[in-house]
């Protein structure tokens, strides 16, 4: 019987050697690629998307002039940098809803707590995602257009649906007390938002009336060369890292804080 007791002993601390050397890992890995996206980005890799033409004028004496200065025209270049990170930020904000429409079908289907857990902390982290594709696509309209908001640009105006509907999604688990109803509910909810991820995504191929470039796929906006692309996969391979980090950190919290408060309920403190 002691025999026995020490050998679940051992291949409890084990198996918890094992998720800590793979987080570590995991998280070892994330820092390493996000350095890696960044130093390539500023060192080695090209301005993502054709600038277009430097505007021109003639005066009156037939002298051909640019409209902007050097500088001005600098800034404009370098401000599709940009492109490195808003893409990568975005496709990372599908993947983080995605993940909430899987964890979600798994609770439907296997009733566990820990998918509800993990499709929460999905939703959380896309959010956030989401949130940052707003705010740098925004920036980067305002450096290529001259607005932070173009009217008509109906691929941040489908974003911005997106984004507000995993917030209500998150809303909904605040409003919902019992656990077991607020975790169905959750999951139906996770199900069927995540239609709006696709209409996101090809919003600028079914509504081609539109300011915003397609940059990826046919063509995409002159993202072709791997002196584009190596950067571009190196930065959505670093955010994608960062997101399964930040949804495995938040689900070990909760399900840190849930087991503590089970045990102080247990003790009736």
């Amino acid at each position: 019987m002691t025999l026995q007791i020490s050998l679940k002993k051992g291949f409890s601390m084990v198996k918890n050697m094992k998720n800590t050397d793979y987080r570590k890992y995991l998280y070892g890995a994330t820092i390493i690629f996000i350095l890696a996206a960044i130093l390539i980005i500023f060192l080695y890799a090209p301005v993502p998307i054709n600038p277009g033409e430097r505007g021109t004028y003639t005066d009156t004496e037939g002298q051909v002039h640019y409209v902007s200065t050097d500088a001005q025209w600098a800034n404009y270049v370098y401000s599709f940098y940009i492109a490195y990170f808003h893409i990568a930020i975005a496709l990372t904000s599908y993947m983080a809803f995605l993940l909430v429409m899987i964890f979600s079908i798994l609770y439907l289907r296997d009733g566990e707590q820990k998918w509800d857990l993990k499709a929460a902390a999905s939703a959380e982290v896309g959010v956030i995602f989401a949130g940052l594709t707003l705010i740098s696509g925004s920036i980067w309209a305002k450096a290529a257009w001259g607005h932070y908001w173009p009217p008509g640009d109906i691929r941040l105006n489908t974003s911005l649906v997106l984004f507000f509907i995993y917030i209500a999604y998150l809303m909904v688990r605040q409003a919902v007390d019992m656990p077991e109803k607020k975790a169905r509910l959750s999951a139906v909810f996770g199900i069927i938002g995540f239609i709006s991820v696709p209409i996101s995504f090809m919003s600028i191929r079914i509504w081609s009336a539109t300011n915003h470039p397609t940059v990826l796929g046919p063509g995409g906006g002159g993202i072709t060369g791997s002196a584009i692309i190596i950067p571009m996969l190196m930065n959505i391979v670093a955010f994608f890292l960062l997101c399964i980090s930040l949804i495995i950190y938040k689900t070990d919290n909760v399900t840190l804080q849930e087991e503590l408060i089970a045990a102080k309920q247990k003790k009736g403190v």
